[in-house]
């Protein structure tokens, strides 16, 4: 049984883990030097990624408050926007 649930655990973080660009490099730099630099710069990609993270909920916030004025414009001209770009549509 032990042995399902930690297959289970290992198939479900390899399948959660995206192996972006920079994965490739880190990966890449470990193996042509040491494991101590490629951890050094895993540490540096994650403290940049919660960076952005952390900037895109400060600014989210604030792009959320300054899109809630133009919302009832944008409900009552996007279909008419539509329905002039694609003539074909009945509107």
């Amino acid at each position: 049984m032990l042995d399902s649930i930690l297959a289970g655990l290992v198939a479900g973080y390899a399948v959660s883990i995206p192996v972006g660009a920079l994965a490739v490099l880190l990966v890449n730099l470990a193996a042509r030097t040491s494991l101590r630099t490629g951890l050094a710069g895993a540490c540096g990609v994650a403290t940049a990624d919660g960076a952005y993270a952390a900037v895109s909920v400060a600014g989210g916030a604030a792009v959320a408050d300054a899109a809630r004025q133009v919302t009832t414009p944008l409900r009552w001209g996007g279909p008419r926007w539509c329905c002039w770009w694609w003539p074909g549509t009945s509107c």
